[in-house]
């Protein structure tokens, strides 16, 4: 007997919109589901109860209980989830393999500046990287958090500093805006999970993934799997200038560290 999540696959194309979104919720997020309600499924999926409940019909089931029993004894379940969480670090991994990586990190070692600009969800992982390369380059990081921040350190940019972009989607507008108004020929690194966005008109070295969550909504303003996928990006940054020296390196954050130096 083919498993729950194979059967949903496999009539995915003969559904109607609205019995796809439910279908991709559930090929998603199959744990979760099966600790939901018919209401709670509903709500997550932008639908009613009786869609919930026609749906399960559609793929030859009798109900959401029989749905949720079948999810819970599927454990193939648990690998289409484990392969989907794979995914934004794979995407990842093949960009840190280029000859577009290879060129940022050497940027990164040699700019006398880096200045950060991201906003919203992608400031998170940006952040975290912001924290970590300070341990490197202590004089040599700079984030602003607010958008006035950052458009008043147009002036302080030279041509041997260097301007990391991190967008998600590579359509933030605060970037645009303020690209729009640079004027400086530093290098601009945009990290990102889309190839061709807006923001790679403005960048010297684009380094994108590829990497699209099947959800638009998710992608575009609440990215979960893709924001892994930059913060690996970002990470496989961190470690590999870390790598170049480590044992200088390790020294160098043993020294400003309160933990070492009590």
């Amino acid at each position: 007997m083919d498993s729950i999540i194979k059967t949903i696959k496999i009539n995915y194309d003969s559904l109607s919109p609205n019995h796809q979104e439910i279908a991709t919720f559930i090929i998603n997020n199959p744990q979760s589901v099966i600790n939901m309600t018919v209401k709670e499924l509903a709500h997550h999926t932008l639908s009613v109860q009786s869609s919930i409940i026609s749906f399960c019909k559609k793929i030859g089931l009798s109900g959401f209980s029989e749905l949720k029993f079948l999810l819970s004894n599927d454990t193939s379940s648990y690998q289409d989830e484990l392969t989907i969480l794979c995914q934004p670090f794979i995407a990842a991994k093949k960009l840190t393999l280029t000859n577009n990586y290879k060129k940022a990190l050497i940027e990164i070692i040699n700019a006398e500046k880096i200045y950060i600009m991201a906003f919203q969800m992608s400031q998170i992982p940006s952040k975290d990287f912001y924290f970590r390369m300070r341990k490197l380059y202590p004089s040599k990081m700079i984030y602003f958090e607010s958008y006035e921040e950052q458009a008043r350190m147009l002036s302080l940019v030279t041509d041997k500093d260097l301007i990391l972009m991190v967008s998600n989607s590579g359509e933030c507008n605060e970037i645009i805006k303020f690209q729009q108004k640079f004027k400086s020929n530093c290098t601009q690194i945009l990290v990102t999970n889309h190839f061709n966005s807006t923001l790679s008109d403005y960048a010297t070295i684009e380094l994108a993934t590829g990497f699209n969550e099947i959800d638009p909504v998710h992608f575009k303003e609440i990215p979960t799997l893709a924001r892994y996928s930059l913060m690996h990006v970002l990470e496989t940054i961190f470690n590999d200038l870390m790598e170049l020296d480590y044992q200088q390196n390790i020294e160098r954050i043993k020294s400003i560290s309160r933990y070492f130096n009590i």
